[in-house]
């Protein structure tokens, strides 16, 4: 069980260290873009995330995420 917690502990500091990385990249392009640009690359990065979604199967509806099955041609 102690390996487990270990591993466990170091994934949520991995997963942090992501976060992090993350808003400190966005707080830079912040700082490069004009307030247009930057209101721009928000949709642009909520539709990344809605096609990203779709791919792995999930829609996102109000208050739930549920699965769907996509079939493939």
């Amino acid at each position: 069980m102690e390996k487990i917690n270990k591993i466990h502990s170091e994934l949520k500091g991995l997963y942090s260290q992501k976060a992090d990385h993350r808003l400190k990249g966005i707080i830079e392009v912040r700082k490069m873009l004009t307030s247009e640009q930057f209101k721009r690359f928000c949709e642009l990065r909520k539709d990344i995330r809605t096609i990203k979604k779709e791919r792995k199967g999930f829609i996102e509806s109000p208050g739930n995420l549920s699965l769907i099955t996509i079939k493939k041609s």
